[in-house]
């Protein structure tokens, strides 16, 4: 049997030429790397390339409304002193962080790094919306309630997503491979690398659904914080991805 010097170096080297184990274990790190992206690469193109039509629309669209919220955001100037008002500026620009990163492993096929951080996204909306009603300095040291969104579709999936973070289920492992031909879980492989899941289009579905509601709540903070910004066009694509999600069922 091979050793792994040999594997990865080659069977040429000289025995005087052996690596250390850092550079061993460094080789051996950059190649599970590419791997991984090469695996990602090819699940990233078979999920645009079933993607419905619809989906793809929905997609740019909030996109397309993030990118917006990125503009109209470094146009207001913020109060130095105003420290509620940064506080929610920080919310917002992790969204706009974490929503590149969802997307990517939505595609890439990592739903429970996805769904994780849809968690994520659940609970920032909700400490929006807490805002409304109180000071942050109230807030502070507080997890967000969820029941202040009183959105029983998004309070269901949270549900579904906080079982996912917590692996406190058994199903939770059905995210992690492909079912046979028949679709029963007993023939369901787990996989080291991802896979593509036709589901994945199914977890964008319930994302978009976050989403939706973001852009809502971040519209009225807009309009508090400068009502002379131009939202015109942030607003017309956040309506346009509410339509079709209405029209898609994804949005009641």
């Amino acid at each position: 049997m091979r050793s792994l010097w040999e594997k990865f170096f080659g069977s040429s080297l000289e025995k005087s030429k052996k690596p250390s184990q850092a550079e061993l274990a460094h080789k051996m790190a950059r190649l599970r790397c590419s791997e991984v992206d090469r695996h990602e690469r090819s699940v990233s193109a078979h999920y645009f390339a079933n993607e419905p039509s619809d989906h793809a629309f929905l997609r740019e669209n909030i996109d397309a409304a993030f990118a917006e919220l990125d503009i109209l955001c470094s146009a207001i100037v913020i109060n130095e002193n105003s420290q509620e008002t940064s506080y929610q500026f920080a919310l917002i620009a992790s969204y706009l962080r974490t929503h590149c990163v969802i997307s990517r492993q939505i595609e890439r096929g990592n739903h429970i790094e996805a769904m994780i951080l849809i968690r994520k996204q659940i609970e920032l909306l909700a400490r929006f919306r807490e805002l409304d009603s109180k000071k942050f300095y109230e807030l502070e040291g507080k997890t967000p309630s969820i029941s202040v969104l009183n959105i029983d579709q998004v309070g269901r999936v949270y549900g579904y997503l906080s079982e996912v973070a917590h692996f406190s289920k058994i199903y939770v492992a059905e995210h992690m491979g492909t079912s046979s031909a028949s679709g029963a879980a007993s023939e369901r492989s787990i996989h080291v690398f991802s896979t593509y899941q036709e589901s994945s289009h199914r977890l964008f579905q319930d994302y978009c659904t976050v989403c939706i509601y973001f852009i809502s709540a971040t519209t009225c903070a807009l309009d508090k914080w400068d009502s002379s910004l131009n939202k015109n066009l942030f607003n017309a694509l956040g309506t346009k991805a509410l339509l079709k999600a209405r029209e898609m069922g994804v949005f009641t």
